[in-house]
């Protein structure tokens, strides 16, 4: 992977994370938690689109990527509270 796809990565994770934030509450304390796994969650998704459906495109990459920062806010919410 060059270093321009993981700087797109990342900056899409940073774009989501605060939507994924704003849709999954109280998952983590404070803005720098919730971009932190918004942004594992939102990259590790595009990068996964990407490499398994190649054809898809820019919408579906950033849809896919807010999916997967909200779940993994979710996950981590469910384990913070269990």
């Amino acid at each position: 992977m060059d270093p321009l796809s993981l700087m797109i990565y990342i900056a899409i994770g940073n774009m989501v994370a605060w939507l994924a934030a704003l849709y999954v509450k109280g998952a983590l304390p404070g803005l720098i938690g919730h971009v932190i796994v918004s942004t594992l969650g939102a990259a590790g998704t595009a990068y996964l689109i990407l490499r398994f459906a190649p054809a898809v495109n820019g919408i579906g990459i950033v849809g896919g990527a807010l999916v997967g920062a909200a779940v993994l806010l979710y996950v981590t919410r469910l384990r913070k509270l269990g």
